[in-house]
């Protein structure tokens, strides 16, 4: 059983595992103190002496305090400080949990010191062979089966975290456990789903996600790309490194495509090789291979691993700048292809 009084360190950028460890940690809490009085701090929108002020104040109806405080990374190098001490001597009815993706190397030295080595636990990105197993377990529990490929078209939504693959792959088994016909019985629902299906339901859901920002990119609408990125960071709480990450795989099968027409393949032949499957996504793809040449995706590449760089070693406050230099660098109306040092 875990002991009040303890302030743990979370680390590491797979959110989905790190939040079924709270949540299950938090359910053995709640058995020996079912009132347990829980807050959230956000870094950049409350000073770190309003948490410190709640965990120090007696609770008239609770016998334990709950305190998450997620970017720990962004905290002010003063509010660090004072944090930092007061983690030292945290009251004996309180839990703390500070949580970064990130591995500790951007935290103040203030907070990692005040957190023993034995309460810091290591959240890393799952592998793709383990992210498949994942998608292929998640489908088989709702009674449906991923034809090859289809693993493929859903990690090319998200890459690394668990967590918002899941809220997708959940929206997806929404979506297909509607009788494929109005009159047909609930058992109609589809069970094999296909790259296309995967695609159809990713590309034209009602909320703006990250293919239909491609689908923006590859038309060269600045405006529009513009727009949905900032819905994604908006409504669905995105940062720029994660939308910037979900690009990258659709980036590269627009390459593919694009150098295959350049090898001599018709549009069909390039679609599949790249592995673009489904029409109306085939339609949005012709319409990138004539906005762009081969020459200038190679040089977007190599802007777009710059602009990966940049957003690791910047400032958290900057990165919706960076990301949305780099739109404006791919999609301005120029003849001449971006280069990498627009983002030096």
């Amino acid at each position: 059983m875990i002991e009040l009084g303890q302030a743990y360190l979370l680390l590491g950028p797979e959110r989905g595992n790190k939040q079924d460890f709270l949540l299950k940690l938090k359910a053995q809490v709640k058995k020996e103190h079912p009132e347990l009085e829980e807050s959230r701090y956000y870094p950049f929108e409350t000073s770190m002496k309003e948490a410190i002020n709640f965990l120090s104040t007696g609770a008239l109806f609770s016998e334990a305090k709950w305190v998450e405080i997620p970017q720990a990374e962004t905290i002010h190098k003063d509010d660090a400080a004072l944090l930092g001490g007061f983690l030292r001597r945290l009251p004996q009815d309180c839990l703390v949990f500070l949580l970064s993706d990130g591995f500790g190397r951007d935290l103040s030295a203030a907070l990692t010191k005040a957190i023993p080595p034995g309460r810091t636990k290591k959240f890393y990105e799952l592998r793709e062979t383990e992210k498949k197993d994942w998608i292929k377990k998640f489908f088989q529990q709702a009674g449906m089966e991923l034809e090859e490929g289809a693993d493929a078209a859903i990690l090319a939504l998200v890459e690394n975290e668990t967590g918002e693959l899941k809220r997708e792959c959940e929206q997806l088994v929404r979506a297909l456990s509607v009788p494929e016909k109005p009159d047909a019985p609930a058992e109609g629902a589809k069970r094999r789903i296909t790259p296309g299906d995967v695609e159809e339901f990713l590309y034209h859901s009602r909320e703006e996600n990250i293919f239909t920002l491609f689908d923006r990119v590859l038309r060269r609408d600045l405006a529009g790309t513009l727009e949905v990125c900032r819905k994604l960071m908006l409504a669905q709480d995105q940062d720029p490194d994660k939308i910037l990450g979900g690009l990258v795989w659709q980036f590269r099968r627009l390459l593919d495509l694009i150098a295959a027409m350049a090898q001599g393949s018709s549009f069909d032949e390039a679609c599949q090789k790249a592995g673009v499957w489904q029409g109306r996504m085939k339609d949005s793809y012709r319409i990138g291979a004539g906005n762009y040449g081969l020459a200038e995706m190679e040089a977007l590449m190599s802007l777009l691993a710059k602009t990966f760089r940049n957003l690791r070693q910047s400032r958290t406050e900057i990165h919706s700048v960076l990301l949305d230099r780099f739109f404006i660098r791919v999609l301005e109306p120029v003849k001449k292809a971006p280069s990498p040092s627009a983002e030096d």
